[in-house]
């Protein structure tokens, strides 16, 4: 991994703790008594409001007086969704479905609230040309996205699939032919639910440059841990693991960048409370180990990992389930 003077995200990254001494280990000094915590936990305010009248939801990142960051807001879902709906009204799949994309949209407002922080920090600590944002397809109400090529270099091509996730496509004759660019046959690799370039910077000099890869998983319990490792079935199917799917495509997209890979999740699926007294002292931030697997699969492969929790005020099941009340109206 890249050495640099001044790194924001550090903070934030997952570290082996060991108890005994009530400090933090490298992972070459690793014991059988250590286990991953999140040093920082980020942990981004959002609002929720819910219309059943004009059947929406709204979700709403207040203002800041510390970072100096305005409100912010996205709709989660409102009457175009339901008008443009051409799924099933199957329950099972619409909720499904459905909770995946107020996911999606939700992960817009936590990556910059994200960004706010970081950039405040930095431009705090004397690195005042600093600066981020969160990659989005802007469109009129009512008309379809363009979806625009956001970079292309060899044989991967990335381009926005709604207006803040994306599908990273790759050139070749494996696959189904979903798109053709300039005559080469292309086919999606994978789906992206939100891009931030941030970049660190004082004046005159020029910027370390990072790029944050966001996912959100909104299952209440756990984490499947078979969007980082398939399972040998999956393998079969043609599914790869996160290294071949994401890391290997932006690392070529993106040369010079620092990659992150933001993971957000609800805290019980994440985090699990310690079995000791002195465990006790991180109740909330011990990674679970499956969690701690996929932690240490992303350092391996020189990318920083980013765990932030889903606030309790975002409940994108019950909102799913909201939204098919309407559907069946």
């Amino acid at each position: 991994m890249q050495s640099r003077d001044y790194n924001p995200f550090e903070p934030y990254v997952p570290r082996l703790f060991r108890p005994s001494i009530d400090d933090y280990v490298s992972r070459e000094e690793r014991k059988p008594e250590d286990f991953w915590v999140v040093p920082n936990l980020y942990e981004p305010a959002i609002d929720v409001r819910v219309n059943r009248i004009k059947r929406r939801a709204v979700a709403k990142s207040p203002p800041s007086g510390r970072t100096g960051s305005r409100e912010s807001r996205i709709i989660l879902y409102d009457k175009d969704d339901l008008a443009s709906w051409r799924g099933t009204t199957m329950k099972n799949e619409v909720v499904s479905n459905l909770q995946g994309r107020i996911g999606d949209r939700s992960l817009y407002l936590m990556l910059e609230s994200f960004l706010d922080e970081l950039r405040f920090q930095a431009i705090k600590d004397g690195y005042t040309e600093s600066r981020g944002e969160v990659l989005e397809e802007q469109r009129r109400v009512g008309r379809p996205f363009k979806r625009h090529v956001v970079q292309w270099k060899g044989q991967y091509l990335l381009r926005f699939d709604r207006r803040t996730t994306f599908h990273l496509f790759v050139e070749g004759e494996e696959g189904e032919p979903l798109l053709y660019v300039r005559e080469r046959r292309c086919y999606q690799k994978c789906e992206i639910d939100g891009l931030a370039p941030f970049y660190v910077q004082k004046k005159s000099h020029e910027p370390d440059k990072y790029l944050v890869i966001g996912e959100i998983k909104t299952a209440l319990r756990h984490v499947d841990s078979g969007f980082w490792r398939p399972s040998e079935s999956a393998k079969e199917r043609g599914r790869e693991d996160l290294e071949e799917r994401v890391f290997t495509p932006f690392k070529s997209l993106y040369p010079g960048y620092q990659l992150v890979y933001l993971l957000a999740g609800t805290p019980r699926a994440l985090f699990s409370r310690g079995r000791s007294s002195q465990e006790q002292d991180y109740p909330r931030y011990r990674l679970k180990p499956r969690i701690a697997e996929f932690v240490e699969m992303v350092l391996d492969n020189d990318v920083l990992p980013i765990l932030i929790s889903i606030p309790q005020t975002l409940h994108c099941s019950e909102l799913a389930q909201t939204f098919y009340q309407h559907l069946l109206e």
